[in-house]
């Protein structure tokens, strides 16, 4: 089994190896015997084996979809045909380690939230079936048939469905702890699952923007520096995007550079993209354009780590709020009776 840290580490050593003039194959099998997993590294082999017989290396990688998405070989595909897999390779290893960057705050944030969840949930379990009748009954003794407050009542409430349902209730509970186990696991369908999960969370559209964002200069830069036409470079940027938006955009500014307009005046009017690359665009000479497109990304993926922290700090915050108002309500609710009963008993 592979992890997302093999990969991206797998990336940026390739794009040493062939930066230093060893051939694509040997490169791979270098890489292969140095792995630690061994069927990753079997993987690594045969793929070797088959750029030495003249297969290129996004066909090879192909074969192998559980270690390598599209994206990524949409991306190797692009520095192949434009002789620029070295540099190709570098921005995707560090895609893949943003990528686990955003996963990994992810699922620290969620970690105690679904802990406490747990322990909520199986507390509640025991002391619906064991306790809360004993409450009951004991506050039934105290105070008589005067009624209990309306908070207790909820809860007690609460215990009596589930002993009702309580061979439901399980089920309910055992899918939510295999669903708990799959995000918390780093599993292939895990990252795949948070990825997707961080642009529906509050704040985290932002993360995937600006991460969408850094990888478009970042390419768009490689292929400017390679002396590609303008047109052609935004043309085979808006392939490597998986957001329909941005693609639609970068068409519509290739089309437009390809016909003598200004391509800054359709990205400065277009909400899937970012300002400041038009900026770059209009106020940047042409023969600047590729190194300050690469500034602009590592601009953008300062931001990004910016706001993965703030997004971190502000969902550990919220989660650990709700649960103390939770725990704080139960505790609240049993004690509500006693004192209803003691001032009772006093007056």
């Amino acid at each position: 089994m592979k992890t997302s840290l093999d990969i991206a580490d797998f990336y940026q050593q390739l794009a040493l190896l062939i930066r230093s003039g060893l051939p694509l194959p040997d490169s791979l099998r270098q890489l292969a015997r140095n792995v630690p997993r061994r069927a990753f590294q079997e993987a690594l082999a045969r793929i070797a084996d088959e750029t030495a017989g003249g297969r290129g290396l996004t066909d090879a990688l192909a074969a192998y979809p559980q270690y390598f998405s599209p994206l990524e070989r949409r991306l190797l595909s692009a520095g192949e045909d434009s002789s620029t897999l070295p540099e190709m390779l570098a921005e995707v290893a560090k895609l893949a380690h943003m990528k686990r960057l955003v996963v990994t705050n992810l699922r620290d944030v969620l970690a105690y939230p679904l802990f406490t969840l747990h322990a909520a949930v199986l507390v509640l379990f025991f002391f619906s079936t064991r306790i809360f009748p004993l409450y009951e009954e004991m506050f039934t003794e105290l105070i008589g048939h005067a009624r209990l407050p309306p908070l207790t009542t909820c809860l007690f409430a609460v215990g009596h469905l589930v002993r009702v349902f309580f061979v439901p209730c399980i089920i309910v509970y055992v899918c939510l702890l295999i669903v708990s186990l799959i995000v918390c696991l780093p599993t292939r369908l895990s990252r795949w699952g948070f990825v997707r999960l961080v642009s529906c969370v509050p704040g985290g559209r932002q993360v995937t923007h600006l991460m969408d964002m850094a990888r478009l200069c970042n390419v768009w830069s490689i292929f400017i520096q390679r002396r590609m036409p303008l047109h052609s470079a935004l043309r085979a940027a808006a392939g490597l995007t998986d957001r329909p938006g941005v693609r639609s955009a970068l068409e519509r500014a290739a089309a437009a550079a390809e016909a003598g307009r200004a391509p800054a005046d359709v990205l400065e009017a277009e909400p899937a993209m970012d300002n400041l690359i038009a900026v770059a665009l209009r106020h940047v000479p042409a023969d600047e354009l590729g190194p300050e497109l690469r500034n602009v990304g590592g601009m953008f993926e300062s931001r990004c780590a910016m706001t993965m922290r703030s997004v971190t700090v502000f969902w550990t915050l919220a989660a650990t709020i709700l649960i103390a108002c939770l725990i704080g309500l139960c505790v609240t609710a049993l004690f509500l009776p006693l004192v209803q009963g003691i001032q009772g008993m006093t007056g």
